[in-house]
């Protein structure tokens, strides 16, 4: 496109006395927004649960398997595993009494 075409496409949509690179910057920002806009793309904070590490206080739920809680210092709530429950301790097997001999 030569440089008359394109001040006359400048005049017809653009401002009055808008120079020529606002008008590049405002028409390609704007079909770059139309382009991710048709692509999907989402705004803002996306709802759903909030994965671990993440943190979750106020009205924010953690994902499946994760709960709030404090996992570090301070008093942070953040998603987290549960604790690992530890076994519960074996006692020592108990010692059957000796055999009697039989008598000689």
């Amino acid at each position: 496109m030569d440089n008359k075409r394109f001040d006359e496409l400048v005049k017809r949509f653009g401002a009055a006395g808008e120079p020529r690179r606002t008008f590049l910057k405002r028409t390609v920002g704007g079909a770059l927004a139309a382009f991710v806009a048709l692509r999907g793309g989402k705004a803002g904070a996306q709802p759903g649960c909030r994965r671990e590490g993440h943190p979750c206080e106020g009205n924010q739920e953690c994902c499946p398997g994760l709960e709030c809680r404090v996992t570090g210092p301070g008093n942070a709530r953040r998603c987290a595993a549960p604790p690992q429950k530890s076994p519960p301790k074996k006692s020592p097997p108990k010692k059957s009494p000796p055999k009697k001999s039989p008598p000689y």
